[in-house]
């Protein structure tokens, strides 16, 4: 998983204004017969991977781990906020 610098700054920002430390990547259900990746402003799970993307602190469910690795976290204007990008049969 990658994060972009626009989307890092976005986030160091909603830590300080939700108290927040870190994001949690998560299975989200199934969706095209592979799991669907969330996010979350969210505490680590106990089995969860705790790494540092970019300065960000990522809490990531070991049982989508593999799904994650060609994800890019970024801003979207189009959308006005972060958006998931990558494999779209992967990606929420």
């Amino acid at each position: 998983m990658n994060i972009t610098d626009q989307a890092r700054d976005i986030l160091k920002q909603l830590f300080q204004e939700h108290d927040a430390k870190n994001i949690r990547v998560y299975f989200a259900g199934f969706g095209w017969g592979q799991p669907q990746v969330g996010l979350a402003l969210d505490e680590s799970d106990e089995k969860d991977k705790v790494v540092t993307i970019n300065e960000v602190s990522v809490a990531i469910d070991p049982d989508i781990e593999p799904y994650t690795e060609d994800l890019t976290l970024d801003f979207s204007q189009e959308a006005n906020g972060l958006v998931l990008l990558g494999n779209e049969s992967n990606c929420c």
